[in-house]
């Protein structure tokens, strides 16, 4: 009976060690509540989770440090498909790629920053502008859903409640794996959460939406304008858009924005792209990633807007 208790307690030290050092269990991208913005990142954080890994800098972006040598500013706006969460390493994000890749062919530093987190809507990133400014940047990229276009702030409490929004690490790995992935899942199993209308919201978010046209897409768009800042939207599609091959209401919602306010868009509805590019019905793995990253590319080298080699 000992031997069995002690190989019991053997064994499950060795599965905590394999979850910590192997899956980066106790190393989760941690966030913080913000009177303002609702909440985000917690800043200077350096996490390997689930074979990736993933940076938070100074100002709680998904990007690395910022750099005096930085020639050139754009940034990336938006939610956890441009964040990619725990799911997509660094070198994967479509952020991180256009830096490169602008960089190599401008022959300049240009920072491509990625502004975001999960759930957030245009609201959120407004406030985040207000409180840290645009970092000299005169490119806004706007990345957003259809399911924005009613994401409106709430300041409903998520942040250390929510296992989305986690703002304290587990002490142990088997608690973190219990907690987090298999007991939600077990609740799954007894719930009926099918998709099965392209109006139906995103059934993942824990924030909710309205039933109003956010005030976010208004608030960024005046502030380009006083601040001289270029601003595109790139509208992505969830994967029953993709499947319907057209934009749901809410889509249509900003898309007719857009036309009437000047806005350039880009639809991903227009893109020529492949259903696996998506990992659900949202958010998208690292070829979804290259996908935004070689279209904001060719998007960029198309009108011009930065001069090669000067």
């Amino acid at each position: 009976m000992l031997k069995l208790f002690l190989g019991s307690v053997f064994a499950l030290i060795i599965f905590e060690l394999i979850l910590r050092f192997s899956f980066g269990f106790c190393d989760a991208p941690l966030v913080k509540v913000d009177d303002q913005i609702e909440y985000l990142y917690q800043p200077n954080q350096d996490r390997d989770r689930f074979g990736n890994h993933i940076i938070y800098n100074e100002f709680s972006m998904r990007s690395l440090p910022l750099n005096k040598k930085d020639s050139i500013v754009i940034l990336g706006l938006g939610d956890s498909v441009i964040n990619g969460g725990v799911s997509i390493d660094q070198n994967d994000l479509a952020t991180d790629v256009l830096e490169k890749r602008l960089s190599n062919y401008y022959k300049k530093n240009i920072r491509f920053l990625n502004i975001s987190a999960g759930s957030w809507g245009p609201e959120n990133i407004f406030e985040y502008l207000k409180k840290f400014g645009s970092f000299n940047s005169k490119y806004f990229f706007l990345f957003v859903s259809s399911h924005d276009a009613h994401d409106n702030i709430t300041h409903k409490k998520v942040v250390g409640i929510s296992p989305n929004f986690p703002d304290k690490q587990y002490t142990f790995a088997l608690a973190e794996l219990t907690e987090r992935y298999l007991l939600p899942r077990f609740k799954n199993l007894f719930s009926n959460s099918s998709v099965s209308s392209i109006d139906k919201k995103n059934e993942d978010d824990p924030i909710g939406k309205s039933q109003e046209f956010t005030t976010g897409f208004q608030n960024i768009l005046k502030y380009c304008k006083q601040n001289k800042i270029e601003l595109t939207v790139f509208l992505h599609l969830e994967k029953i858009e993709f499947l319907a091959n057209k934009n749901n209401s809410q889509g249509d919602e900003i898309i007719s924005f857009c036309k009437e306010n000047n806005i350039p868009l880009i639809n991903e509805l227009g893109i020529p792209h492949q259903i696996d590019v998506y990992r659900d019905n949202i958010h998208l793995n690292e070829k979804g990633q290259k996908m935004i990253a070689d279209t904001i590319f060719n998007y960029i080298k198309r009108v011009n807007f930065i001069e090669k080699g000067k």
